[in-house]
């Protein structure tokens, strides 16, 4: 079949196509990063469709089948991955009599669900649903574990931690995203009609904790457990946890932890013909390397550094704009002129302000961290110049610009993806 598939470029739509590809079918890749959907391999039978997706639609001619796999965790991004890009794409589906569509969802998805990410999920497969053909499915995963997913990210960083708390001990079913990558293929590849909805989970119901052990076994790191704090203290951190891009502590991935992400997995079953595998065996999958053990190990700190940062940032702002007169008398010795000297002591507050905000808001991190590069820089520059005595000061503030240069490089590529 030729088979499109939105959200390519991600993690369970890289796997459906790579499973697609194997099992002979030609695959459109649609996704919005074009580096990223250029990982994808350059084999005979895949082209590529990168760019807005609000051009998507009109790519469906000569389709036999799609499947939808976009999705993002918070934002505006989350927002627009699911009821507007499927009331696009829904009637372009059908006016090009696409008979095969699944829809890769999450379990819980509901209009009343206590998250805006699985409210969202609901408005979307409700676009879809609404008069579907026969053939067409919403799947609803649980956990989904392999290289490269998120949520296998996270929790094997806490897993590698020495001390872990205790998580919410909402039960899940992991599914290795090869299972999952293979059920889709099975419902695309099948003829006569399909249940509006399915959950695609693994055999074991395991607390969250549990599975983060087994994750720990995997990367062969034993951590012992901190007892859990008292629920009034894990709320109170998830609100101060959003504004600071907290991804573990955010109320909504809080409010998922506790909800948990239970299924029935013999519906799937019978239709695909399919058995998931237990955590243990999926995980054998993927050995760990040392690359998995130290990504595990990095795990919490580019967070940690980049609030570090944030905190200098913002003190190194605020400090000389509340003692302006401390600044004038370090500048005049050196023969800057009260105005000038007035105006770097401001300006220099004031984008040390702007940075560290930049920096605090945690987008485009990467950009905002060689901005701040280049303002060390150019401040140890005119520290030199202007006063070379710095140099020997005891309290070594140019020195001190070396180690928060490497700092910021650091996160910087830390955060590229």
């Amino acid at each position: 079949m030729r088979v499109a598939v939105f959200g390519a470029n991600g993690f369970i739509g890289g796997a459906i196509v790579r499973r697609l590809l194997n099992d002979g079918h030609e695959v459109v890749a649609f996704g919005r990063d074009a580096d990223a959907l250029a990982r994808l391999p350059d084999v005979p039978g895949l082209s590529r469709v990168a760019g807005d997706p609000a051009g998507w639609a009109e790519r469906l001619a000569g389709v036999a089948a799609m499947v939808i796999a976009v999705g993002a965790m918070a934002g505006a991004d989350m927002e627009a991955a699911n009821a507007p890009l499927l009331a696009r794409l829904v009637p372009a589906a059908r006016r090009a009599g696409i008979g095969r569509a699944v829809l890769v969802s999450a379990i819980g998805a509901s209009a009343e669900a206590s998250t805006r990410f699985l409210r969202a999920k609901a408005e979307g497969e409700a676009v879809f649903l609404d008069a579907r053909p026969p053939g067409w499915t919403v799947l609803r995963p649980s956990l989904v574990y392999g290289p490269g997913g998120t949520s296998m990210a996270l929790l094997a960083a806490l897993a590698a931690l020495p001390l872990r708390p205790a998580l919410p001990d909402g039960p899940v079913r992991p599914i290795a995203v090869d299972d999952l990558a293979a059920a889709v293929v099975r419902l695309a590849e099948r003829g006569g009609p399909l249940p509006p909805t399915l959950d695609a989970v693994g055999p074991e119901r395991m607390t969250l904790g549990a599975y983060a052990d087994g994750i720990g076994a995997w990367l062969g790191s034993r951590s012992r457990r901190l007892p859990a704090p008292p629920r009034a203290v894990l709320d109170a951190a998830a609100r101060v946890a959003g504004p600071l891009r907290l991804p573990l502590l955010s109320r909504d991935a809080l409010a998922m932890a506790r909800m948990g992400a239970d299924g029935d997995p013999a519906p799937l079953a019978d239709l695909t013909g399919l058995a998931p595998a237990p955590l243990a065996l999926g995980l054998a999958r993927y050995p760990a390397t040392s690359a998995d053990r130290l990504a595990a190990r990095l795990g919490p700190w580019p967070t940690l550094l980049r609030l570090s940062l944030v905190i200098v940032w913002l003190g190194s702002g605020l400090a000389p704009l509340a003692d302006v007169e401390a600044g004038l008398a370090l500048l005049g010795p050196a023969g800057v002129p009260p105005p000038l000297a007035m105006l770097s002591i401001v300006g220099g507050g004031v984008l040390d302000l702007v940075l560290g905000a930049a920096l605090l808001a945690g987008r485009h991190v990467a950009a905002v961290c060689l901005a701040q590069a280049a303002t060390i820089l150019a401040y140890t520059l005119i520290g030199t110049l202007l006063v070379p005595a710095l140099w020997l000061d005891p309290l070594g503030p140019l020195l001190k610009n070396a180690p928060i240069l490497a700092a910021t490089l650091l996160l910087a590529a830390l955060a590229r993806r």
